[in-house]
C-alpha cells in the first residue's frame, strides 16, 4: 500500500495489517504510523519522484518578472487553509509595517484565492504580495526567487518545497511532515515551529541577515542533486526489489 498523506486515525489500519508493507512518503509518516499501530504495520518510507530535467529545462524559459534587490520569495500551492496562506500575508502585513523591504511571490489557484486577493487589498499589500494564480509551468518564477517558504499546518511531504530544491532555492517550511527531512537533505534553510510567531520570526531573521540566504544558495546548489530523479529512484528500486 502506498500512503500518500496521513491516514489521521488510521481509519484503515485493518486493511494496513493484511499488508507485506505500507510505504509513507516520509520518514516522518513511516514511523509514525509503525509508533501508532503499535508496531503491527510494516511501514517504511519512499519520497515521490520529481522529473528534475524537466523542472530544470522549464525553470529557463522566459518569464515576465525580474529579480529584485531586495529577498523574493515564493510559496507555490493550492490556496486551501492547511497550506497557512492568510495567516502568511499577516505575517507579511506585520514585517511591511515593521519597515521590512521584500517581496513575495504565490503562485496557485484553489477556493481561498478570492480571499486571499481580499486579505491583501485589505492590507494594502499589492505591491509586496503579488497573487500570481495558476501558473502551467510555476518553475520559471521559483528560479527567480531567494527563498521558497512552506506556511502549510499539514502536509504529507511537499511536493512544491522539493521542486524548489531541484532548483538550488533555499526552504523556509514549518515543521509539518517531511519538512525537517527537506532541511536535512539540503542542509540549508530552516524548520519552523507550526505556530505563526515561530514562521515569522524564521522570515525576519532572513530578512535581517541578507547574507545568510547567499550561503543558503551556495550550499542548496551544491545539494540540489540529492532530489533529482535517479537518486530517488534508486529508493524506490530497492524497496521493490525486496518485496
Amino acid at each position: 500500500a502506498w500512503m500518500h498523506g496521513y491516514d489521521e486515525g488510521l481509519v484503515l489500519i485493518d486493511s494496513y495489517k493484511k499488508m507485506k508493507k505500507v510505504i509513507c512518503v516520509s520518514k516522518f509518516n513511516a514511523q509514525r504510523l509503525e509508533k501508532e499501530s503499535l508496531g503491527k504495520v510494516n511501514s517504511d518510507y519512499c519520497y515521490n519522484l520529481v522529473h528534475d530535467e524537466e523542472i530544470k529545462k522549464l525553470s529557463m524559459k522566459k518569464c515576465q518578472f525580474h529579480k529584485t534587490e531586495y529577498p523574493l520569495f515564493v510559496s507555490v500551492g493550492r490556496q486551501t487553509s492547511e497550506k497557512g496562506y492568510k495567516r502568511l500575508i499577516k505575517i507579511f502585513d506585520e514585517l511591511y509595517k515593521e519597515g521590512k523591504v521584500f517581496k513575495c511571490l504565490l503562485i496557485g489557484d484553489g477556493p481561498e484565492h478570492e480571499e486571499l486577493k481580499s486579505l491583501i487589498i485589505e492590507k494594502k499589500l499589492t505591491d509586496v504580495v503579488l497573487l500570481l494564480g495558476a501558473k502551467k509551468n510555476p518553475h520559471k518564477y521559483t528560479r527567480m526567487t531567494d527563498a521558497f517558504i512552506c506556511s502549510s499546518f499539514s502536509e504529507g511531504y511537499s511536493t512544491a518545497c522539493t521542486e524548489a530544491a531541484v532548483l538550488g532555492i533555499p526552504i523556509i517550511t514549518t515543521d509539518v511532515s517531511g519538512g525537517a527531512e527537506i532541511i536535512e537533505e539540503a542542509e540549508c534553510g530552516v524548520l519552523t515551529g507550526i505556530d505563526d510567531e515561530s514562521l515569522k520570526n524564521a522570515i525576519q531573521t532572513v530578512l535581517d541577515n541578507p547574507q545568510l540566504l547567499e550561503q543558503w544558495k551556495i550550499k542548496a546548489k551544491e545539494t540540489s542533486v540529492r532530489f533529482s530523479m535517479q537518486e530517488r529512484e534508486q529508493r524506490m528500486q530497492e524497496l521493490f526489489k525486496n518485496l
